[in-house]
């Protein structure tokens, strides 16, 4: 009951662009330092926010109990988000080996987001597509697409 509501399952796609150093200089992100009193109370970390209400000492001195996937989709779906997120991991490990074969680009998502699925019982509920979504990982992915782009002499 404690708990504030706000969108904990996808915090860490919220977070990244908030604190994104594109988006603070257009003065649309906010500027959150890690294990600061803003970010645990204004941030979308379930993870941070209990660290920070249970154990405050622990989370300023940079420890963190983490999270749950269960937990944080529990809070923002009730039952059906948890089935909800259980299923689509399902069908993202059951295709994992289909879309590898695929091409290097889809084969290179496939790893990050299987990575972020296999620590998702203790880790938050999106960090399976956080990780793809964050600008930095995106303009890393242009920046390789361009320059292994075949180049072209006229």
């Amino acid at each position: 009951d404690r708990i504030p509501y706000r969108i904990w399952s996808f915090g860490r796609v919220i977070d990244s662009y908030d604190n994104n150093f594109l988006f603070q200089i257009l003065g649309i992100g906010q500027a959150f330092k890690a294990n600061t009193v803003d970010f645990a109370i204004n941030g979308h970390s379930l993870a941070n926010y209990l660290t920070y209400t249970y154990q405050t000492q622990r989370y300023l001195a940079g420890g963190g109990m983490g999270s749950s996937f269960i937990a944080e989709s529990w809070l923002d779906f009730g039952y059906l988000g948890v089935v909800g997120f259980s299923v689509v991991y399902g069908v993202i490990l059951a295709k994992f080996f289909v879309w590898a074969r695929k091409n290097v680009w889809i084969c290179a998502i496939s790893f990050y987001m299987v990575n972020a699925i296999i620590y998702a019982p203790r880790a938050g509920a999106a960090d399976f597509v956080s990780d793809i979504l964050s600008p930095t990982y995106l303009l890393l992915l242009i920046g390789i697409y361009f320059y292994t782009k075949p180049k072209t002499y006229v």
